[in-house]
């Protein structure tokens, strides 16, 4: 909500346009999810790593 007013402010002060606040806000949002898939991810690869270890460990 704050973020909401900060930008509507912003372009009350004509600081910024809304195509401005648009392109930040997507660019935010990919973001977020680029670091959502990326913590998803990383976890999973932790226990494949584990799982390979052990597999060699055993030969």
């Amino acid at each position: 909500m704050f973020a909401i007013l900060v930008a509507l402010s912003r372009v009350f002060l004509n600081y910024h346009t809304y195509a401005d606040i648009l392109a930040g806000a997507l660019v935010g949002m990919f973001c977020g999810y680029l670091i959502h898939a990326a913590y998803k991810t990383i976890p999973i690869l932790l226990v494949e790593e584990k799982v390979r270890k052990k597999r060699k460990s055993k030969r």
